[in-house]
């Protein structure tokens, strides 16, 4: 049962047996007032908590640097996209992205210049994948999953295709994609994506590609 739904319960629960108390138990001077004053009170605070614990758990599903999702809540809604597709039969696809050279960029302008090509990085990719409604998370380092519903094939690859032109000037990356066989487990599509991005990096020398 969700926390939210279980403490709901669990005050309402409590609010029936201090009713039942004021019913039955010792005479009480203005009881509706008692128990609104307990009560009210206590579901302040019950909102309070609630919020805080919201905020936390979503603190822990993203990642400090860049605001995506981190790997934790990737993996999370990979499970959750692969149950959804199996329900609807829409496709599922998926996307794995690796920037060249960012050892370089380390190199020569020290943990901070990588740290800011990251948060531009990542927040041209956010602003691509709002407009498909893709799923962005940062996997570490400078590895990127994008989550792809409802896109076959051709619609990852187009999807790759965008978020490659929406590099800044002079970056580049090699991105891997791969479609759901409505077999595999997730563990397989990511690998079989992770090696499509292998190829990619091979390739890169010979043809230019982005993507395979």
């Amino acid at each position: 049962m969700p926390a939210r739904t279980l403490s709901l319960t669990h005050a309402a629960a409590a609010g029936a047996a201090y009713a039942l108390v004021l019913a039955f138990g010792p005479v009480t001077v203005a009881p509706v007032q008692a128990w609104c004053g307990v009560f009210g009170t206590a579901g302040v605070a019950g909102a309070i908590v609630l919020g805080l614990v919201s905020v936390l758990r979503s603190a822990a599903g993203d990642d400090p640097l860049t605001g995506c999702a981190n790997r934790r809540s990737w993996d999370e809604r990979l499970e959750e996209e692969l149950e959804r597709s199996r329900r609807t039969g829409q496709p599922l696809s998926v996307a794995m992205v690796d920037l060249d050279a960012f050892k370089a960029v380390n190199d020569r302008g020290g943990h901070r210049a990588g740290d800011i090509m990251l948060q531009d990085v990542a927040q041209r990719w956010q602003e691509t994948s709002r407009d498909g409604g893709d799923f962005l998370a940062r996997l570490g380092g400078d590895d990127f999953g994008i989550l792809a519903p409802g896109s076959d094939e051709a619609g990852i690859r187009r999807r790759a295709k965008r978020l490659a032109e929406a590099l800044p000037e002079g970056a580049s990356a090699s991105i891997g994609v791969a479609t759901w066989d409505r077999i595999e487990s997730a563990g397989a599509l990511l690998r079989r994506a992770d090696q499509a991005l292998y190829k990619t990096k091979q390739r890169r020398g010979h043809e230019g590609s982005h993507f395979a």
